[in-house]
């Protein structure tokens, strides 16, 4: 484990300043709408090098390690990398929207049925539900009246 342990703190200095964020943001909003947002995050831009130094270590030497030394340097070198990008502000790149999709929506207000509320228990608009039950039965009853009548004229024998 100890010789694993330059490669796997140098992952740890990639990972740590996506979460931690020790830096300054800007937005430009116009007409209430986010037009242009940066961050520039200080940790990342510290620590990435650092990490990516201590991964080429790694990679540089020539004697025989664990089988797993390498490749964990190769990845928290590119880590790295990806976290020095990300905090220089060229591309945004944020772990929590990836655990969490959700975050920044506005909070859910949903009034849909608001307009609706208690109308099928309220006696007095049942009164109207019920009506309207009734007028639709006569409808139907007058148009089967209806086809009925007019299929006994057509047929005289």
């Amino acid at each position: 484990m100890p010789n694993l342990a330059k490669p796997f703190f140098a992952l740890i200095l990639g990972i740590v300043p996506f979460f931690l964020f020790i830096g300054t943001t800007s937005m430009t909003t116009s007409n209430g709408e986010i037009i242009a947002e940066s961050r520039l995050n200080f940790g990342g831009i510290l620590l990435a090098p650092i990490g990516a130094g201590l991964a080429w270590s790694v990679l540089s030497e020539r004697r025989p390690g664990p089988a797993g030394r390498k490749p964990l340097a190769v990845l928290a070198a590119l880590i790295c990398a990806l976290q020095l990008v990300s905090a220089s502000g060229l591309w945004r790149i944020d772990p929590l929207d990836w655990l969490m999709p959700d975050r920044n929506l506005p909070a859910l207000q949903y009034t849909g049925l608001s307009g609706m509320t208690g109308s099928c228990f309220c006696p007095s608009r049942r009164k109207t539900i019920v009506e309207r039950h009734v007028q639709l039965q006569r409808s139907i009853a007058a148009l089967l009246n209806l086809h009925a009548g007019s299929s006994v004229n057509e047929n005289p024998g």
